[in-house]
């Protein structure tokens, strides 16, 4: 979870299994107890906004796991290999046509004089 400032997190919901790790729910930009309720297993959590909301999420009654904070950012390396692969795979647009995603679309908009 990222902290989206105004009382929100980004996140997604993962799963792990046979070594890979494969992205279950779209990416949400929510209260953290609204991604609480969509949580069905013993979540592991990790990001900035695990300092702000570790109490919250311990109070939802989840038995919830917290890795460390050497693991809350991802590495650019790992970044850079997940992209070639998926452009390698074309299932993504080459650099040219790589576009950012806005979860807080109205926030993010270039304004014209």
């Amino acid at each position: 979870i990222i902290d989206a400032k105004r009382g929100q997190v980004y996140a997604a919901i993962y799963r792990r299994k046979a070594g890979r790790v494969k992205r279950l729910s779209d990416y949400m930009l929510l209260p953290v107890a609204e991604l609480l309720k969509k949580i069905k297993r013993e979540p592991v959590f990790l990001g900035d906004g695990v300092s702000l909301y570790r109490e919250n999420i311990l109070s939802a009654d989840k038995k919830a796991i917290f890795l460390e904070e050497k693991y809350w950012y991802p590495e650019a390396g790992n970044i850079i290999r997940l992209g070639f692969s998926r452009i390698k795979k074309a299932k993504k647009p080459g650099l040219d046509k790589l576009t950012p995603l806005y979860l807080y679309p109205d926030d993010c908009q270039v304004r014209k004089p």
